[in-house]
C-alpha cells in the first residue's frame, strides 16, 4: 500500500557536506559554509546525521535552518555527556526540523522494539525508525534518519510535510 504512495514525480540532486576537520573535529565555520552551500543552492531537505556540541553561552551565534531538515537527535557516548548541547537538535525554532530517533528492533519477540535509551531530546523526538538495516557503515540515529528522510521526501510535498508525515 505504501509503495503505490511514493511520488514519482522526483528528480534529486545529493551534495554530500563535510563538516568535520580531517581530524574528526566539528567547527562552527564549516557548519556555517555547509549552510551558506544550502542556501545559495537553493537546496529544499537536509539530512543531518552529526550535532555540533556547543557552550550555552554560544546559542545565539548559532545559525538558523533554512531547509526543511531531517535531523539525528544525537546520542550520549564518548565526549557527548547528558548536559552537552548539541546544536541543531536543540535549536530555537523547530518550524523545519524533524527530529529523529532509533530503536532497536528483535523479531524474536513479536516485533517489539526498544528505543535506544543513550538518546538525547527524546521529548523532542518528532518520529523513531528503526536502527540498524542492511548498511554496515551506518546505525543508530545516523542510519533511521536517512530512513526517514527517504520515506518523507518519497511520500510528501514541501508544502506540507510536517502535515504529511502525521498523515503516514
Amino acid at each position: 500500500e505504501q509503495a503505490t504512495a511514493l511520488r514519482k514525480d522526483l528528480s534529486i540532486e545529493i551534495y554530500p557536506l563535510i563538516v568535520f576537520s580531517e581530524f574528526g573535529k566539528q567547527s562552527l565555520v564549516y557548519w556555517k559554509k555547509a549552510l551558506e552551500f544550502t542556501k545559495q543552492k537553493k537546496i529544499d531537505f537536509q539530512i543531518i546525521a552529526a550535532g555540533f556540541p556547543y557552550l550555552s553561552e554560544q546559542k545565539d551565534l548559532l545559525p538558523d535552518l533554512e531547509s526543511y531538515s531531517f535531523v539525528a537527535t544525537g546520542r550520549v557516548q564518548g565526549l557527548i555527556k547528558k548536559e552537552t548541547h548539541l546544536w541543531p537538535q536543540d535549536i530555537r525554532d523547530r518550524e523545519k526540523i524533524i527530529l529523529i530517533g532509533s530503536y532497536y528492533q528483535d523479531g524474536k519477540i513479536d516485533g517489539k522494539f526498544q528505543i535506544d535509551n543513550q538518546l538525547m531530546y527524546k521529548e523532542k523526538i518528532d518520529y523513531y525508525f528503526p536502527s540498524r538495516g542492511n548498511n554496515k557503515y551506518l546505525r543508530g540515529s545516523s542510519y533511521s534518519v536517512v530512513e526517514a528522510a527517504v520515506k518523507g521526501i518519497s511520500l510528501c510535498e514541501k508544502s506540507r510535510l510536517k502535515e504529511c508525515l502525521k498523515q503516514h
